[in-house]
C-alpha cells in the first residue's frame, strides 16, 4: 500500500511540474529533442488551418503518405526526424521525412498570415515552403529576427521556454549544405492544453478548411489575373496554350522574320503581378532592352516567346513560376512561385556571334 501510495504522489508531482511549465490559458507544444526540450504557445486561434495540420501530424491523427513506402498512414509523423537545416545565426529547420529538404507529408496546404505574427524575434515557430501555399510537414525555428520571412512563410507559434536548447542546437557543427554533422533529432512532439477553450480545439476540424481556403484563393487568383489581362486588351478566348504552360495573346502580328537562337533582339515590355502591380517596365524608361535570346539570358517563358514573335509582333504573355523565377521568386520584386504578365514588343533582331 505504501510503495502504491508513493507512486501516486510522484505522478501527481510530475504532472503538477509538467502543466507549470505554462502559466496562462492556451494551446502548447513541447518538442522533446535529443538536446532537450522546448516548449511554444500555439496561435491556434489566429491560423487555425496551420496549428491544424502541425497537432494533427505531432498527434497521428491526420492521414499523409510516407514517401518512402509510399502508403498512407496516421502516426505520430514528428518522432525520429532530424534537424536537418542548421542555419547559424537565421534558423533551425525540420520535420523533413527524407532528412533533406525535399520531403514532405504527400500534400500540401494554404498560407496563414496574420498581420500580428511575425518573424520579428528569437524562436519564432513558423512554416518553411518552397513557395505561395506549399506548405506541408517541415517547420523552422528562428535563432534570431527575420523580418525577410514576413508575409512568405506562416508563423504559428513562439517559445515559452527553452532557449539554452535552441542556442545549443544552432550552435552544432554542420556540414557545407548546412546538416549538422552528428544528427539532433526530434524524440516526440507532446501537445498540451490548457483551459476550455484549448481543449475544445479539433485539429482535424481546422485542417480541413484548406480545402475552401484553397478554392478561394484560387479564384481570387483568376479574378485578380481576368482584370489585369482586360485593361490589357487582351481577348481571352483568343489566349494560346503551349505544352509548357506559356500562354499568351497577340495584340499585333509581326511581318519581319524570327529571332534565331543566340540573335540579340532589342525589345519594349512592360512586367505586371496578376494582382496588377507594375514591377518593372522599358516603356516607362523609354529605354528598349537588349539581349541574346534563347541562350539563357532571361527567364524560360521569354526566350520561348520571343523565339517565336516576328519583328514588329507585339504580344501579352502569361508565365507560370516555372517559367518565370521559380518557387523562390526574386525578393524584394517577385513573390515565390508568381505567375507573371509581360507585354512585350520586338523592336529588331541582329545576328549573334
Amino acid at each position: 500500500m505504501r510503495r502504491i501510495i508513493i507512486s501516486v504522489i510522484l505522478l501527481t508531482c510530475s504532472l503538477i511540474a509538467f502543466c507549470g511549465e505554462f502559466k496562462e490559458d492556451g494551446l502548447y507544444a513541447v518538442i522533446h529533442t535529443s538536446m532537450g526540450k522546448m516548449g511554444f504557445r500555439l496561435y491556434y486561434e489566429r491560423v487555425p488551418v496551420t496549428v491544424g495540420n502541425f497537432v494533427g501530424l505531432a498527434e497521428g491523427t491526420i492521414e499523409f503518405t510516407n514517401m518512402k513506402s509510399g502508403k498512407k498512414e496516421k502516426r505520430p509523423f514528428y518522432n525520429e526526424l532530424i534537424f536537418h537545416r542548421v542555419v547559424k545565426g537565421f534558423v533551425i529547420q525540420a520535420g523533413c521525412p527524407l532528412e533533406n529538404g525535399m520531403g514532405n507529408p504527400g500534400y500540401s496546404f494554404v498560407d496563414e498570415f496574420d498581420p500580428g505574427l511575425n518573424h520579428n524575434s528569437r524562436g519564432i515557430l513558423s512554416m518553411a515552403n518552397s513557395g505561395p501555399n506549399t506548405n506541408g510537414s517541415q517547420f523552422f525555428i528562428t535563432l534570431k529576427p527575420a523580418s525577410n520571412l514576413n508575409n512568405r512563410h506562416s508563423v504559428f507559434g513562439k517559445m515559452v521556454y527553452g532557449e539554452d536548447v535552441l542556442t545549443e542546437i544552432g550552435n552544432v557543427k554542420t556540414d557545407n549544405q548546412n546538416k549538422p554533422i552528428e544528427d539532433v533529432f526530434i524524440k516526440s512532439i507532446r501537445i498540451v492544453k490548457i483551459g476550455k477553450d484549448a481543449k475544445a480545439f479539433d485539429a482535424e476540424k481546422a485542417f480541413a478548411q484548406n480545402k475552401e481556403l484553397l478554392k478561394n484563393y484560387k479564384e481570387k487568383q483568376d479574378k485578380w489575373l481576368k482584370s489585369l489581362l482586360s485593361k490589357l486588351g487582351v481577348k481571352e478566348d483568343r489566349i494560346v496554350s503551349n505544352e509548357s504552360g506559356l500562354r499568351y495573346y497577340v495584340k499585333r502580328r509581326g511581318k519581319g522574320r524570327k529571332p534565331s537562337v543566340g540573335d540579340i533582339i532589342k525589345a519594349h515590355y512592360s512586367g505586371y503581378l496578376i494582382y496588377g502591380k507594375k514591377f518593372d517596365s522599358s516603356y516607362d524608361r523609354n529605354q528598349p532592352f537588349e539581349t541574346p535570346i534563347g541562350v539563357r539570358r532571361v527567364i524560360q517563358g521569354w526566350d520561348e516567346a520571343f523565339l517565336d514573335m516576328r519583328k514588329g509582333e507585339k504580344r501579352v504573355l502569361i508565365i507560370p513560376h516555372h517559367l518565370a523565377y521559380g518557387r523562390r521568386g526574386m525578393p524584394p520584386f517577385i513573390p515565390p512561385g508568381a505567375t507573371l504578365v509581360f507585354e512585350v514588343e520586338l523592336l529588331s533582331i541582329k545576328k549573334g556571334n
